[in-house]
């Protein structure tokens, strides 16, 4: 059971119209058989029982995760012995207890006589009068005074001292009783709810924020963290872009917060100069995994920014997976304890701002720096497939953050090989239509095809760029297309042309590859290895795009089409991924980084323990110039 509603008055009842249309299953529990008659009628699961008998309760409602406790009149104290039940039901639960506090001092603290009403509530600052003297309709005792400035609205003794340290006696005629049934009551509730919250303080779209897919997930994650026996092994996708490993060490955070020991890993390299003075400026702690590592010594493994075991990670296929956490759409079925998919975001930095926040979790500055950054890389600062919660994470992040250490992560030195494969880029291009292709030959860095697809894409009249190039034993390729004037979605283009002899997946308007040279390669001259790469992977993309240009030479196409669905000349794909492409099932080349393949392709968003999403996959990201861009 995901909710169950303990008592319910005129305020649960608004709640329960509300929550009875999000996902997940609603139970509410009522005292009254008239009142569970009349949510039944409205197609609520509602049942009357005893609702203070805790076994009685558990019997009926069974394994709940978030409870809420609203008794009809929202008296505090009626509130308190609620939540004593739900806690005694449900001790791991998340519980919030409502109760209603509006009957305020008639007097301000800073008036003549500075006396608490008669029903012995403190003044609304949460303070004793100034002269810390009782008035003669009783105040409450200092322990009894809830502070309505405190944020939670949770009772606070600290906050009700006296204004001037006298010594607050309270008349022996008080209203004592009435305190107790008020203030006394709210500080029991909190002794046996995560909230307390005082109805004229809260508006309901707080409430059902709390109660809501919004509160239950991070709580989920917590219990799925706590559980985990042993070092939890944070997986960053293959060659991790900026959002990979911001989010990655933000989940760090989150799993050592809770309990369980965390440690950050990669397969792969950081190769790119932004993504390697971002780890350095903001000494982030990742271990560099081999493909043969030693997997025994981890309890469990979390992916983040990827959604699978085995793509776009040296994980094996059959490693069970404990949490994933990814905003790239769902291609294939993701199996893990935990699983949070969400497409309606640029970025998983801010799906893991969000945990923090939710958790109350403090940010360091240079957490709080790389997931800025991440955000703005993966959004491409904020132009490409942004949310409103991307802007949203981003503020919540801005005064934490280093700007000078950010500075100098956008602006390191740009090497001679990138402006080399620049150079080759804008010499080899080759124009059909409004869609250019380059082969740029054997490189070493594979994010400088990311930044050169980028560079291109700002030529006149140019609407898709491809830029690949090749090592000993894959063809990396990073494509681009502007987010208006074109209908092409790369990410479906470089899957339909590329997917049966390699790795191939991105977004609408970035994307990327990676495909095995085979051994039907390895006895070629460099001309020739060329010559083959150039003609096989034009060909395939300007085929699938529907353009046929003239010159294109089909003579070594069948020898390397479909032989048992592997790369060029039969040579299996292994899944890897660029550095800083990767989110998903293969590659998205993302900001600063290498392209990346994979498979992500649009799907709803899946949130969920053991849902099923997918793979996202990632295009090469890079900033314009010196990357930035893409994330």
């Amino acid at each position: 059971m995901d909710r169950l509603v303990l008592g319910c008055g005129a305020l649960g009842t608004r709640l329960v119209e509300r929550l009875v249309d999000m996902p997940g299953s609603l139970l509410v529990l009522v005292a009254d058989e008239q009142r569970a008659e009349s949510f039944r009628d409205e197609g609520v699961d509602a049942r009357r029982v005893t609702i203070d008998d805790p076994t009685v309760v558990r019997t009926v409602a069974g394994e709940v995760d978030t409870v809420v406790v609203a008794p009809p009149q929202l008296i505090p104290a009626e509130t308190a012995e609620l939540a004593a039940v739900a806690r005694t039901a449900y001790p791991e639960a998340f519980i919030l207890a409502c109760q209603s506090h509006d009957r305020l001092a008639t007097d301000d603290t800073r008036g003549g006589g500075g006396t608490a009403d008669t029903n012995g509530s403190a003044d609304t600052n949460g303070s004793a009068d100034t002269n810390g003297s009782a008035d003669t309709n009783g105040s409450a005792d200092t322990d009894d005074k809830a502070d309505a400035d405190d944020a939670d609205d949770t009772a606070d003794a600290d906050d009700a001292d006296d204004a001037d340290g006298a010594d607050d006696t309270a008349d022996t005629d008080s209203a004592a009783d009435a305190a107790d049934s008020d203030g006394h009551g709210r500080a029991n509730a909190a002794e046996h709810a995560d909230r307390v919250l005082d109805v004229a303080d809260e508006t309901a779209a707080r409430l059902l924020e709390r109660v809501g897919d919004a509160g239950i997930r991070p709580r989920r994650l917590q219990r799925v963290l706590r559980d985990v026996d042993g070092t939890l092994a944070v997986i960053a996708h293959d060659n991790p872009d900026p959002d990979a490993i911001a989010s990655a060490v933000g989940l760090k955070h989150v799993a050592e917060t809770a309990g369980t020991d965390a440690e950050v890993c990669y397969f792969g390299e950081i190769s790119h100069q932004e993504n390697r003075a971002m780890v350095n400026l903001l000494e982030f702690d990742l271990r560099n995994l081999d493909d043969d590592a030693d997997l025994s010594s981890f309890g469990g493994f979390a992916l983040v920014d990827h959604s699978r075991p085995g793509i776009n990670n040296g994980l094996p296929e059959d490693t069970p997976i404990d949490v994933v956490i990814d905003h790239h759409p769902p291609r294939a079925p993701v199996e893990a304890r935990f699983v949070d998919l969400r497409s309606d975001v640029g970025a998983t930095s801010t799906l893991l701002v969000e945990y923090l926040d939710r958790l109350d979790l403090a940010l360091s500055d240079d957490l709080a720096t790389g997931l800025l950054f991440g955000i703005r890389t993966d959004t491409r600062e904020f132009r490409r497939e942004v949310s409103p919660t991307d802007f949203d994470a981003a503020a919540r992040l801005i005064d934490h953050v280093d700007q000078e250490a950010l500075g100098r992560i956008e602006t390191p030195s740009l090497t001679a090989e990138t402006l080399e494969v620049l150079a080759r880029a804008v010499t080899n291009r080759r124009v059909e239509g409004g869609v250019l292709t380059s082969c740029v030959g054997r490189i070493g860095d594979r994010d400088a095809l990311a930044q050169a697809s980028d560079r291109l894409l700002e030529l006149e009249d140019i609407n898709t760029t491809m830029v690949f190039g090749y090592t000993d034993e894959t063809v990396f390729i990073s494509a681009r297309a502007r987010s208006a004037g074109t209908e092409v979605d790369l990410g479906e283009v470089l899957r339909d042309a590329f997917e049966q002899i390699g790795n191939a997946g991105g977004h609408a308007n970035m994307a990327g590859a990676q495909i095995p040279l085979g051994i039907l390669l390895e006895e070629t001259d460099e001309e020739e290895r060329r010559t083959v790469i150039e003609e096989i992977i034009t060909e395939r993309f300007f085929e699938t795009l529907g353009v046929h240009p003239a010159g294109v030479t089909t003579l070594v196409y069948d020898d390397f089409i479909g032989i048992g669905g592997h790369g060029l000349g039969g040579s299996g794909s292994d899944g890897s991924a660029g550095d800083g492409d990767g989110g998903g099932d293969g590659a998205d080349e993302r900001n600063r980084s290498a392209d990346q393949t994979g498979d992500d392709q649009p799907g709803d968003d899946q949130t969920g323990d053991g849902q099923t999403g997918d793979g996202q996959t990632r295009d090469d990201q890079t900033r314009d110039d010196q990357t930035s861009d893409e994330g």
